[in-house]
């Protein structure tokens, strides 16, 4: 059959009997053998007939150790020597479309024969012992023994070389143990093992493949190996999962350059297990499905549809789940698809595949279906992703059997209404649909229990025997607090749910674990929690209280600050608050000794509802020892606003210290600072410049109160009047000096009253020669607005010319000169320096003109 080849020979026996073997089939098979026993020596009985098992070997064979397609896997070569192959000469593997490395070591490759050796006349093929221990003894016709002879072990080629497609292995001494070079005999059966370390690979195109064997004893002539089917393969990157489960097919072997399609394969039905017609009353499972003689009946009962793997071909309604538009050239296609029901199914569903040639996915015992298969298994997803005890989740499960919900566990533990874990299977605060329905969904809620630890937990969903599961996250007891930013000493509130139900928070007796509230780690009193009265949690792990902030160092330091309340069952929760810095601000930020400055502040102690409040104290201190002080307290807010004089006695100038402390609980002065600065004395003249002679005006403010004069002086020139002048109540004085005779330029006038000194430059000036120029613009500029127009009448020309800013160029008068009369019109009395000499031009009765000697 096919490139088997019969094997007919003698078989040694007593008397010379004849034998004749006929070949059923390439491979084991049970041969009859008939003796006819001619002899009379009754050795044995005539026309005996007698059955062995025999190995009938092809021509060639190729055995692979994958029909995948581009699998890295060993190999197997039989063949049959026709002629002796001697050491160093060579076997050919012709190995086209088979994937040879560039460099195969010789050590990945091994070979071995079936041969005996022995003396020339002892030499036997294929009739060993199972063991290999002995040879049949033609004399006794039995095996037994025979000095010398030995079957040839497994050794390694001389050498392999990689030559295109072709495998070049070169013929080493097949038996290494003796002292001769022996070869491989005639008739030997020759097999190469070819490791899967050698990296040799299957063709990557699913179709049948062959190995070519040339020798030197076949000449031009090859041997063929039967063909080996290199399969189109599914593999899918999942095994099973829920609905949205992302899923890569990647088909191989499939035709390079063409598109690949993914189809969903379904499942066929079949009930006619006996083939005798399409009537479903019978199935062959092995059950006796009536219970009556332990035996599977045809007249038994319908056990159900019996479902077939698919056919792996696209049929009508299968659906496509992916395609690749253009194949590899290395033959394999991959795209994504992500599971739903439609299309998919609980339980197993099948995905094929077909290229652009229309071939399918190779069905076969090498081509795992395994592979192909995905198993839509229940799933659930919650809504939200976690929650904090005594809330409520919604849970959606989806293909899960038909029927009822039979258990919902969290952490693995069933729980009643109250969130109490008991064995009842059902959680009792499920709310919904307990039932699922014809489409495998079921929806319902379900109240995260009391008892739930804080974290990631385990929620288990059974209906009938399947079950899912998700984490979710489950928070700890939870505490808001109203307000979140706090001050010492005020009343908040907080509301706690997720603790312990019908435990203590406060106050109480009973238990082993006494309830606190801390806040920074400071135990509060009880006195400060719910005005003293206990507070216990309800059966639904609730509870609200009062709490009156501490006045300690964990409430007067600003930042963030964790109120833990621990109950008396072992649970506690935490929440945040925030303490605000406190601040104070003076206004003004700079005052003249002996006036009044507000201070204020914010984010103090505050007044509780209970009226009780602190008293702060507000010092200015100037560094003398002796503050001024005064106290005030602050409101619900933590505000307070006090007015506090600046004392006369500081000096001027100065940057002092404005000090706002309180005392808290512990006995601890809490103390925030501000500086507040008394600005230096000042200065202002009448005029800024002036002739020698001239009379200035000089007023000065910021100095002490009541204080006469020291000195006043101009350049080097003591000009200080008298009687010496003094400041008033507010630290104010004005008094008039005579310019003396100085240089001209800037000149310091520097007055010193107690021991402040203040200073102003004054422009000292000379007058003007006569004849001298000055632009009628510049001349007035002094005047400002007060000035209207000037006139003057020349004595020379019998003329009058005038200025007026109104006119513009209709003015006939442009400077005025040194030593010339002008009358200057102004619209009220002012005291002016023109052409650096001081004039008073007055006003009277609506009399405005002055004549001014330039």
């Amino acid at each position: 059959a096919g490139n088997s080849a019969i094997y007919t020979g003698d078989i040694a026996a007593s008397d010379s009997p004849m034998v004749t073997i006929t070949a059923k089939a390439v491979g084991m098979a049970t041969v009859t053998v008939t003796g006819i026993d001619t002899d009379s020596s009754n050795t044995g009985p005539e026309n005996s007939t007698y059955a062995f098992t025999v190995t009938v070997v092809a021509a060639a064979t190729l055995t692979p150790g994958s029909m995948n397609p581009n699998s890295n896997t060993r190999y197997t070569i039989n063949f049959i020597a026709e002629t002796n192959l001697n050491p160093g000469e060579d076997i050919v593997l012709n190995m086209e479309d088979f994937g040879l490395p560039s460099g195969l070591p010789a050590a990945r490759v091994n070979m071995q024969t079936d041969a005996y050796y022995g003396t020339s006349d002892n030499r036997y093929i294929g009739l060993a012992a199972l063991d290999g221990s002995g040879l049949f003894d033609p004399a006794t016709g039995v095996r037994q023994n025979i000095n010398g002879a030995y079957r040839a072990g497994v050794v390694n080629p001389r050498d392999v070389l990689v030559d295109g497609d072709d495998l070049r292995i070169t013929i080493p001494d097949v038996n290494p143990e003796t002292d001769r070079a022996d070869s491989i005999i005639d008739g030997d059966m020759v097999s190469i093992s070819i490791s899967q370390g050698a990296g040799v690979r299957n063709p990557t195109e699913g179709d049948d493949y062959s190995v070519k064997i040339t020798t030197t004893d076949t000449g031009d002539r090859e041997l063929t190996t039967n063909d080996i089917t290199v399969v189109r393969r599914v593999k899918l990157s999942e095994e099973d999962g829920g609905r949205g489960t992302e899923v890569t097919a990647t088909g191989s072997g499939f035709k390079n350059g063409t598109t690949l399609g993914f189809f969903l394969d379904r499942r066929t039905v079949h009930v006619d297990d006996d083939n005798d017609d399409s009537t479903p009353v019978e199935r062959d499972n092995g059950i006796d499905d009536d219970n009556q003689n332990g035996v599977d009946d045809a007249a038994e009962p319908e056990d159900g549809p019996e479902y077939r793997l698919p056919s792996g071909e696209r049929e009508t309604g299968e659906v496509v789940l992916c395609d690749v538009a253009q194949i590899g050239s290395n033959d394999v296609g991959s795209c994504t698809f992500t599971v739903s029901n439609p299309p998919f199914t609980p339980g197993d569903n099948f995905v094929g595949a077909v290229d652009g040639r229309g071939q399918f996915a190779t069905k076969s015992d090498t081509n795992n279906d395994d592979d192909q298969r995905f198993i839509l298994k229940p799933s659930i997803s919650v809504t939200p992703s976690g929650g904090n005890p005594g809330e409520t989740i919604l849970v959606q499960g989806f293909d899960f059997p038909q029927g009822s919900l039979t258990r919902v566990r969290l952490a693995r533990q069933d729980t009643d209404a109250q969130g109490r874990p008991n064995t009842g299977g059902l959680v009792g605060s499920v709310t919904g649909g307990t039932t699922v329905g014809n489409n495998g969904d079921i929806s319902f809620r379900v109240v995260i229990p009391n008892w739930a630890a804080e974290g990631v937990q385990d929620l288990q969903v059974t209906a009938g025997d399947e079950s899912d599961n998700v984490n979710i996250t489950v928070g700890g007891p939870r505490i808001t607090v109203t307000p979140e930013v706090v001050l010492a000493n005020q009343r908040i509130s907080l509301v706690g749910t997720g603790f312990t139900p019908n435990s203590r928070i406060s106050g109480g007796n009973g238990g082993t674990i006494e309830p606190t509230i801390t806040i920074g780690g400071y135990d509060i009193p009880m006195a400060n929690i719910n005005e003293g009265d206990p507070v216990t949690v309800d059966n639904g792990g609730k509870w609200s209280a009062s709490l009156d902030m501490p006045l300690r160092s964990v409430t007067t330091r600003d930042g963030a600050r964790e109120i833990r309340v621990s109950d008396s069952g072992g649970r506690s929760g935490t929440v945040d608050i925030n303490i605000p810095a406190r601040s104070v601000t003076i206004d003004p930020a700079s005052g003249r000794t002996g006036t009044t400055a507000t201070v204020r502040g914010e984010n103090f102690p505050s007044r509780n509802d209970n009226g009780e409040s602190f008293n702060i104290s507000i010092a200015y201190d100037i560094g003398s020892g002796r503050p001024t002080t005064v106290s005030t307290v602050s409101d619900a807010s933590g505000r307070f606003e006090e007015e506090i004089r600046i004392p006369t006695s500081a000096t001027i100038p100065s940057t002092n210290t404005v000090r706002v402390t309180f005392t808290d609980e512990e006995n601890v002065e809490v103390t925030t600072t501000v500086t507040h600065d008394v600005p230096e004395g000042t200065l202002t003249l009448s005029v800024n410049s002036g002739a020698p002679g001239s009379t200035v005006t000089v007023r000065g403010e910021g100095f002490k109160t009541f204080v006469p004069i020291r000195s006043v002086r101009i350049g080097s020139i003591d000009v200080l009047p008298s009687p010496a002048p003094a400041t008033d109540a507010q630290g104010m004085t004005e008094f008039d000096v005579l310019i003396p005779g100085l240089d001209s330029g800037i000149q310091t006038l520097e007055v010193e009253i107690s021991d402040t000194t203040a200073s102003i430059g004054f422009n000292v000036t000379t007058a003007a020669e006569i004849g001298a120029e000055t632009r009628v613009a510049d001349g007035v500029a002094n005047l400002g607005d007060n000035f209207v127009r000037a006139f003057h009448f020349s004595n020379d020309t019998k003329s009058w010319t005038f200025y007026d800013p109104a006119a513009g160029d209709a003015s006939t008068m442009s400077h005025f000169i040194a030593g010339s009369s002008y009358w200057i019109l102004v619209g009220a009395t002012e005291q002016v320096i023109l052409n650096r000499k001081t004039r008073t031009l007055t006003c009277v009765g609506g009399n405005c003109w002055n004549q001014v000697v330039w």
